[in-house]
């Protein structure tokens, strides 16, 4: 199951340096739910979003916006006992 959780968070990063939406849709499941929440201060669905395609086309745009395979430099991380990484762009740590 680690290694499992490595790997998936390994190809969420690639697909995100990419902003390929068919590489994020090949790591989700049909039922899909992304819940996201900036602060005011980062980029976030309004809603939920519900469903593979609808998830990874935010993502893949995210990824595009706010340049994550360019700007951003990642590191491993355990977040909330699962494997995951931290994110360091021009503004700071994000999760």
């Amino acid at each position: 199951a680690e290694a499992e959780g490595r790997r998936l968070a390994e190809a969420f990063m690639a697909a995100a340096r990419a902003g390929d939406p068919a590489a994020f849709a090949r790591l989700l499941s049909a039922e899909a739910r992304l819940v996201s929440d900036g602060g005011g201060k980062r980029v976030a669905a309004r809603n939920v979003l519900a469903g593979r395609d609808r998830v990874a086309a935010f993502c893949a745009g995210v990824s595009r916006k706010t340049g994550w395979g360019d700007r951003w430099t990642t590191r491993a991380a355990r977040i909330n006992g699962l494997p995951g990484f931290v994110m360091t762009g021009p503004d700071g740590v994000q999760t």
